[in-house]
């Protein structure tokens, strides 16, 4: 019999929010990886937002982007258009300047429990939000980028072809299912809905797909390249804890002109990948500096042990 087709498929519905993608065969590997960040950044949003009211945090991240200079190489409409150095100089500053006392009220405030325990592990995510928010805010993206990290005469998907966002019917169960087949890689994540689950039990699947899209997406990065850029990460956080000012000063070498250079060097035989190196970099900083820019999983089991990590169906291998 022949194999199944390659496909990756996210159909996610949860009390009015909707996120649904289908990736075909045959799918160029430069839109697999703008599809797949686009996916990840879809179920991690939501998955803090359920977890915390974010709107204060947003607000507070809004002023203090407002005047920073953003990584967009397709819109020439806003002037604050700026060089990817320039970008993550900007996203140290700002990333320097949330670890304020202003900035730590607001955590607290937003993430106020009576549950000690749970307070103190939602502040810890909390954080990864606004790494995430930030960012997000400036165009960057970590792993792998989304289209403002790939080059203009990269194809793109076309609708229709491949990719389909469908419509869903409003009476159709709340859901939230994930496959993927692509090439060795086997990933089905599955939940099923009802009336009393919790909103961190949801969260806590999203994020577990975030965790294996995420995984995918440094995977697909050229491993002679990824090796060189882990080394010159490890140099760069060696030594830094897991506060936003160290991270700020890690970040801001990434900028620099060494960080060029060993980027070209590292990247010299493919075309068009600097943009996207920054974006693996910084992916890499993060998580050496003992931070993240995702939901993490570990602390969100500690804020809430009662939740069952659910179990993929059949014999795939764990995504």
């Amino acid at each position: 019999m022949p194999a199944d087709p390659d496909s990756i498929e996210l159909f996610a519905k949860y009390n009015g929010w909707v996120s649904i993608h289908k990736i075909a065969e045959k799918t160029g590997e430069s839109v697999l990886l703008n599809w797949l960040a686009s996916i990840r950044d879809s179920v991690e949003e939501k998955a803090f937002q359920l977890l915390f009211d974010t709107k204060d945090i947003d607000a507070y991240i809004d002023r203090a982007t407002s005047s920073a200079r953003i990584n967009n190489i397709e819109a020439q409409h806003d002037n604050r258009n700026g060089t990817i150095p320039e970008v993550i100089s900007d996203f140290s500053k700002i990333i320097k300047e949330m670890d304020s006392k202003e900035a730590k009220a607001l955590v607290d405030n937003t993430c106020k429990n009576n549950d000690k325990k749970v307070m103190q592990n939602l502040k810890k995510i909390a954080y990864s939000y606004i790494i995430w928010k930030t960012a997000r805010k400036l165009c960057l993206s970590f792993g792998a980028g989304t289209l403002n990290y790939i080059p203009k005469d990269y194809p793109k998907p076309k609708k229709g072809e491949d990719i389909e966002v469908q419509k869903v019917n409003t009476n159709d169960p709340d859901r939230v299912d994930f496959f993927a087949k692509w090439g060795k890689w086997v990933a089905i994540k599955k939940m099923s809905i009802i009336n009393s689950t919790k909103n961190e039990e949801v969260a806590m699947h999203l994020a577990l797909i975030g965790d294996s899209v995420d995984k995918k997406l440094f995977e697909m990065f050229p491993a002679d390249v990824g090796k060189e850029l882990s080394s010159y990460s490890d140099s760069i956080t060696k030594g830094r804890n897991g506060k936003l000012s160290a991270l700020a000063e890690a970040i801001s070498e990434v900028a620099s002109q060494q960080t060029a250079q060993v980027i070209g060097k590292a990247t010299s035989k493919y075309n068009n990948m600097g943009q996207m190196a920054y974006s693996y970099l910084l992916g890499k900083i993060i998580h050496g500096a003992g931070l993240d820019y995702k939901v993490q999983t570990e602390l969100l089991g500690k804020a809430y042990p009662e939740i069952k990590v659910r179990k993929p169906p059949g014999r795939a291998k764990k995504g």
